[in-house]
């Protein structure tokens, strides 16, 4: 079995469940209503609305009233009717009685839910809208709910119990297949605990409308990443230099999906008071955020199920209180620039801000709700200018921003037969085609460069754009009977000269047919374009007229990719050129029955759950990404699915998704599938009009070779290590436990022979540090041994400051400790990472005691630094103290590599250098390889590489796991490092 797969499938599982959170409430939360007529039904009488009064209001879940696919136009067609399927079953609580009058409503993640958009870069504004909400009911009397006219094939959450303190959103792992209605049976609502107190401000008096939310998480991860930060009206801040946008206000419907985030979320009254429902018993992260103070969070705040837990006064902090000017390239004021700023962050270049308004006539604003250190500010001087991001400075200190002077941009537009163009219209995006600035600008986070006042013609000819910012734009020009066309242009230094070139229109056709040759109408099409193309995401096309067509000429490309979704039946991808028709087959459906298997017995109801996606097996590539289709096993360990459409399918047995309930059940679903790896799969061929067989077999396969038996015990400073990880791996093979509370683990029978035995885990868990190990060590088993280990640890701490090369603290840097490690010759590899706090200092607490190196990275663009220092001794009677590590300038290679011949620049591009012999270019005794990632414009920045000869490969990546890698020559780096390689790709 390859393990590749089922990674890759719960990747794409919890991509599309993240997407869908972050998502989930496109539309404001709606009044449980019913959906369309079940399948094959006439459409009946909508259920009636309930007012607000009439469900009841045990909480703080507001019930309001939305539209749903009643009265779509487009279920007046039998095939989309036909196609169509549902969900029905009862609602109720712990104790298993009926929930009657409750709201239940199914969520959908699918990319068709979120492509919402048209191609037409010239058309009206996009307004971006998630359309997510897949159907509504409300419970009756006897809790039972039935939910239809839900679109096929996607990631479905449900949200049960509104209006009650125990709403519960839990993944529905028991996917319909087009035009069947699925029994969910009882959904059990959470037996959840509630959290009460009141909030009061930094004066001491009542706060209302403060945000105050609850999630079952360790609360260590925010102190990682203080999420709760998030302003989903404010903006994040880019401190990544090549970023093409480095300031992203949030546009409208981010709150709109802030405001519906599944965790529980309320606001306080007027009195400061509020009621938060539908808490996860157990410790959860309590947080309460208000603007112009800074965020309160408690670690853990533990709640017993079915508890009232009154948490008392929570007291709120102005923090730091931010003095900003904004002036202009002389030093003299800007009145009526906006403003934004945050606290810069540690961890990542992304910074959370807030947006304070506009200076007064001295150009000055203030701010409160700040931490201590720094803080990232950006302005800009109207909304029809570009935001300017400042580098972070203190906030001690009054803050500068200075905005550049502007710049323009000379404009000739050229037809296809040479001459140029008398009139045209225009779009002005911030970015380069690649970097994200059409897709950012269709997103809604980044409107075009307003033209009105700034574009004029020119004397002679042409047109004039003035009054830019410096920065990389992307300029579209259209005129009626060309295809567009498009120029980026860089005002970096002064200004600009450009010529779009047009050529005749980009006309593409798209033909979908059943398997009789008959048109398929109202079939959804998407395309990706390829070659010579300004937009990289997926579009939507439009649906097919009643010839089964679709004509697509806003989209400019060499070429496309598409993709049919009708619901009936199922994804047909294909590729068509430019002046170009393709017909798309839809062909008879087929189907699966499968049987999963324990040890050779139906597993128990609800172990597992059943995943099929379909795979790409040498046909043409669409644009869509498959999305894994969940299904639950009866009792008998059968399970089927229908209306599938011809192709090559995964299928594969997962650990259950039923325990999707809250944030820290996703985090332990994915530590239970750290521990145990062994996910059985499948692949399958579907024919059409046919029903494929498949078995899985779930259980531990027996061991090659001699084996023999490790357990033991895990003491963390003389107490029982609970919830740390074991890991050994022996002879090739990976072993994994969790430790119980009495600190016990047992692997059972593993691999006999010599291997190493770590421990991970810790504060936070496996989610506090990636690759954190706390404990290592080699073992040595006989076969047939039965060996009990006790890994006794002891931990110190590691404190100590960095400098820069100038002698300066180095805030904000990364830092490695590593150790070779154990006892008893036997050693093993820890490691743990920390961030320096801003006067340079770090500190590692609970380090295993051992002599470490401390590594430290710090810097951006080409000012990049390293340092190191070894043998720092960590005991458990005296901890390393006053450690002191000097920065020293890292080697960097920097260049582009040249993309214009690529006959498709793929998904991905990886840059990756070998390391050579001598001259003579051969291997050298120990080969090392060290990789980096394109930028869109195929520039790169290398800081691993040491001086020597390296060979240079360029890897492409595109769906699924197909992968071209090009030569790019030999590079030779020197002491100082390489500066401005060209870099030229040839096939192998």
């Amino acid at each position: 079995m390859q393990r590749s797969l089922p990674v890759l499938l719960i990747a794409l599982l919890a991509a599309a469940l993240v997407g869908l959170w972050w998502l989930v409430g496109a539309a404001p939360p709606p009044a449980p209503i019913a959906g369309p007529p079940a399948v094959g039904e006439e459409a009946a009488a909508p259920q009636r609305i309930p007012a607000e009064a009439d469900v009841v209001d045990r909480g703080d879940a507001v019930v309001r009233q939305a539209a749903t696919n009643v009265g779509d136009p487009l279920l007046d067609d039998p095939d989309i009717r036909a196609g169509l399927c549902g969900f029905r079953g009862r609602v109720v609580d712990h104790k298993k009685a009926a929930v009657p009058a409750t709201g239940v409503r199914i969520y959908r993640g699918a990319m068709d839910s979120v492509l919402t958009l048209q191609a037409d870069l010239f058309g009206d504004a996009p307004q971006f809208e998630p359309k997510l909400v897949a159907g509504e009911a409300v419970t009756a009397d006897d809790g039972r709910f039935e939910i239809t006219g839900v679109w096929p094939r996607g990631v479905y959450l449900m949200f049960a119990g509104m209006g009650t303190d125990a709403p519960t959103h839990q993944v529905v792992t028991k996917t319909p297949s087009p035009g069947e209605v699925v029994d969910l049976g009882d959904v059990v609502l959470n037996h959840a605990g509630v959290i009460t107190g009141v909030v009061y401000d930094a004066d001491g008096e009542p706060m209302g409308d403060a945000l105050v939310r609850a999630a079952d998480i360790p609360g260590a991860l925010a102190r990682f990443f203080p999420a709760e930060r998030f302003d989903p009206e404010g903006a994040l801040l880019i401190r990544e230099e090549r970023a093409p946008v480095r300031v992203l206000p949030m546009p409208p419907w981010v709150k709109r999906v802030f405001d519906e985030f599944p965790i529980p979320t309320t606001r306080t009254a007027a009195d400061g008071s509020f009621r938060l429902v539908g808490v996860m018993p157990g410790s959860n992260m309590f947080a309460v955020t208000a603007k112009h103070h800074l965020s309160f969070v408690r670690d853990s705040v533990i709640v017993r199920a079915g508890q009232e837990k009154d948490i008392g006064r929570v007291g709120m902090r102005l923090g730091e209180e931010l003095y900003a000017k904004v002036v202009d390239t002389k030093g003299d004021p800007i009145a009526g620039a906006e403003v934004a700023a945050g606290s810069t962050l540690s961890m990542v270049p992304i910074d959370l801000a807030q947006l304070l308004g506009e200076t007064n006539a001295d150009g000055e604003i203030d701010g409160t709700g700040f931490a201590p250190g720094k803080v990232t500010v950006a302005a800009r001087r109207s909304p029809k200018h570009a935001w300017v991001l400042a580098e972070p400075q203190s906030i001690n200190n009054d803050v500068v921003v200075t905005l550049p002077a502007t710049f323009g941009v000379d404009v000739a537009v050229e037809l296809s037969d040479g001459t140029a163009a008398a009139e045209a219209r225009f779009r002005l995006l911030r970015g380069k085609p690649g970097d994200g600035a059409a897709e950012m600008y269709m997103l809604g986070f980044t409107p075009p460069v307003e033209l009105d006042g700034r574009m004029a013609r020119a004397e002679e000819g042409g047109w004039r754009i003035d009054d830019l910012n410096k920065g990389v734009y992307t300029l579209l020009a259209e005129v009626e009977g060309q295809a567009s066309g498009s120029a980026a242009f860089d005002l970096e230094d002064g200004d600009a000269v450009v010529t779009i070139k047009l050529r005749a229109p980009d006309i593409f056709t798209v033909r979908v047919v059943d398997q009789d040759q008959q048109p398929v109408k109202n079939v959804a099409v998407f395309a990706g374009a390829r070659g010579d193309k300004v937009v990289e995401m997926p579009l939507n096309c439009g649906r097919t007229d009643g010839d089964g067509l679709v004509r697509i000429e806003k989209i400019r490309a060499s070429s496309l990719r598409v993709s049919a979704d009708p619901p009936r039946w199922g994804v047909v991808h294909g590729e068509v050129a430019r002046g170009e028709e393709v017909v798309l087959t839809m062909l008879q459906p087929g189907g699966l029955r499968g049987v999963l298997l324990e040890d050779g017995k139906p597993p128990l109801p609800g172990k597992f759950t059943v995943a099929l996606m379909r795979r790409r097996s040498g046909g043409p590539r669409g644009p869509l990404e498959g999305v894994p289709q969940m299904i639950s096993a009866g009792l008998d360990g059968v399970f089927e699915v229908t209306n599938l459409q011809p192709g090559n399918y995964w299928v594969g047995a997962v650990n259950s998704l039923d325990t999707l309930r809250s944030p820290g059940s996703t985090f332990e679903l994915a530590q239970a599938m750290f521990i145990d790896s062994s996910v059985p799969d499948e692949r399958v061929e579907v024919a059409a009009g046919a029903v494929a067989e498949v078995r899985l077999e779930v259980g531990k396969k027996p061991l090659e070779g001699p084996t023999a038996q490790l357990s033991g015990t895990v003491m963390v400073n003389g107490r029982a290590a609970g919830g740390y990880t074991v890991i050994a791996r022996l002879a090739g093979n990976r072993f994994a436990a969790e430790v119980d509370e009495r600190g016990r683990f047992d692997l059972g029978v593993v691999s006999a022979g010599e291997g190493t035995v770590s421990v991970i885990g810790g504060e936070g868990g496996m989610f506090m540090g990636p690759g954190e190990t706390v404990w290592s060590q080699q073992v040595e088993l006989a076969e047939g041994e039965p060996k009990d280990l006790l890994l006794d640890i002891n931990t110190s701490s590691i404190r100590g400051v960095v400098y820069t090369p100038e002698g300066a603290p180095a805030g904000k840097v990364f830092v490695q400790a590593r150790a070779q490690i154990g006892k008893g010759g036997r050693s093993g590899r820890v490691r743990k990472f920390t961030n320096t706090n801003d006067d340079g200092t770090f500190e590692f607490r609970d380090v295993a005691e051992g002599v470490y190196t401390i590594r430290v990275e710090g810097g951006e663009g080409d000012a990049r630094y390293e340092g190191e220092v070894e043998n720092v001794h960590a005991q458990a009677v005296q901890p390393a103290v006053g450690v002191q590590v000097r920065l020293r300038a890292k080697i960097l290679v920097t260049g582009t590599v040249d993309l214009a011949g690529l006959a498709d620049r793929g998904r991905w591009r990886y840059l990756e250098f070998e390391e050579r012999g001598a001259s003579d270019g051969g291997l050298s005794q120990r080969t090392r390889s060290f990789g980096v990632g394109l930028r869109g414009d195929g520039s790169f920045s290398a800081d691993d590489l040491k001086p020597g000869r390296y060979e240079a490969k360029l890897m492409v990546g595109f769906q699924g796991r197909e992968t071209v890698t090009y030569s790019c020559g030999l590079i030779d780096v020197g002491p100082g490092g390489e500066k401005g390689l060209k870099l030229i790709p040839r096939p192998q």
